[in-house]
């Protein structure tokens, strides 16, 4: 009689609990579904999915497309029913305000995970947004450096580039290069994004100083110090030794593969690690091949040195806080920030930029350094985009109108900057010039 009762207390408890185990706490052994709402599927599978199913033969992954248009992400994640979030650094932060993803930050001290070997950036950024809680995973880092051509450098006899130095310093070797004619003309420095306002922007993210207050409501470039370095920069356009393309002229093209860098047209280049596997396969001949170096970001003369404002997250996976299998999706995250996955990574792609940023400290590229990318403190922001591309777009007409007055000899810098002050506070409260 008592086994009796054992044996019914054991099923009672059985059929309380569904007959399954906590699923926070995964089996590897056990058959098991993840649902995967992506922004991109093919990125997804080639980059995560395959090499984790390959390891763990009893997971199944489905993956799901968002809806088109703007996503009401409470409706979409009831419907669509999503254990794993593969999304863009605006969905994250917009998922994480509002309270609909899974806190991962106990992940970070879990026994055997290693999350020692992961760039300090990568953790601040998944970190940047409301209550500073490490909601998703990355396993890439995106971030800058100051490309040189060292032939060029010779060819003119100007010293090359070192570590950190300032815009100003940047500028003045620039203002060496000044050669070519017609359809071949030599730069002293070019950027990787098009227009003057990029370019001031990215000075400006040097100096911590934006453009555009936290609520998105006010234009500040009125400022001593966005005079200081808009004046800066109107002096290196005087010389004629600056590259800025027109956003009218902007795509793939000349960003990446036509840029006056890679063909051997300009002496800097301050870029993303794309470039590197695009300099190196124009390595296959003599002719087109371009002794280049790296170094690392240029720094504001204002600011402390030894910081990069340039460290971005690509993509993010998250774990939906109504997951049904989390302890699954988890280790799915875990992995793909793994040494492991780091290290295949590191073979099959060495212009990757790996969050676990330690692999290649000395270096995946003969002969190359990576370290410049990653080797200074992040003062990078998440930014959620609150400034739209259309309201950009229209502030960057006002200063390269403006600033073709001052170049003409027809405004001060001064009165451009008064212009543009104007005008760019009429653009954010209007949405019009």
């Amino acid at each position: 009689m008592r086994a009796l009762i054992v044996v019914m207390v054991l099923a009672l408890l059985t059929a309380c609990t569904g007959g399954t185990s906590n699923p926070e706490q995964w089996d590897p052994g056990k058959k098991t579904t993840l649902t995967v709402l992506t922004f991109n599927e093919r990125l997804f599978k080639e980059q995560y999915g395959t090499p984790f199913l390959i390891k763990n033969e009893n997971i199944t992954l489905i993956t799901k497309l968002p809806s088109p248009g703007e996503v009401n992400w409470g409706e979409e994640l009831a419907e669509k029913q999503p254990d794993l979030l593969h999304i863009t650094k605006e969905q994250y932060i917009e998922l994480a305000e509002k309270g609909l993803l899974y806190d991962l930050e106990p992940m970070l001290k879990e026994d055997g995970w290693n999350s020692e070997g992961l760039h300090p950036a990568v953790l601040q950024l998944l970190r940047d947004h409301a209550d500073g809680v490490m909601y998703g995973g990355t396993a890439t880092l995106q971030s800058k450096a100051l490309y040189y051509n060292a032939g060029l450098f010779r060819q003119f006899g100007v010293p090359l580039p070192e570590d950190q130095m300032t815009w100003e310093q940047v500028y003045d070797r620039a203002s060496h290069f000044q050669g070519g004619s017609g359809d071949d003309p030599v730069y002293g420095y070019s950027s990787q994004d098009p227009s003057i306002l990029d370019q001031l922007l990215q000075m400006g993210r040097s100096e911590g100083l934006t453009l555009f207050s936290p609520d998105g409501k006010q234009f500040l470039i009125s400022s001593e110090s966005w005079k200081t370095l808009y004046g800066l920069l109107v002096k290196a356009l005087e010389t004629g030794t600056v590259f800025t393309l027109p956003s009218s002229a902007y795509g793939p093209e000349t960003q990446y593969r036509n840029h006056p860098f890679v063909m051997g047209q300009s002496a800097m280049l301050v870029g993303d690690t794309s470039y590197l596997s695009i300099l190196d396969s124009k390595g296959s001949t003599e002719e087109s091949r371009i002794d280049w170096g790296v170094a690392a970001l240029p720094q504001g003369g204002q600011s402390q040195p030894g910081n990069n404002p340039e460290y971005q997250l690509y993509d993010i996976v998250a774990v939906s806080k109504e997951a049904a299998q989390p302890g699954a999706a988890k280790a799915f995250i875990q992995y793909m920030m793994s040494e492991e996955w780091a290290r295949e990574t590191a073979e099959a792609n060495p212009y990757a930029l790996l969050a676990r940023y330690q692999l290649q400290k000395e270096g995946v590229i003969p002969e190359r350094r990576l370290d410049p990318f990653f080797s200074l403190d992040s003062t990078a922001r998440l930014d959620g985009g609150q400034i739209t591309d259309e309201v950009l777009a229209l502030i960057e007409d006002v200063v390269l109108e403006e600033t073709e007055r001052v170049l003409s000899g027809s405004a001060t810098v001064e009165a451009a900057l008064q212009e543009i002050q104007a005008k760019g506070q009429a653009i954010l409260e209007h949405g019009s010039r």
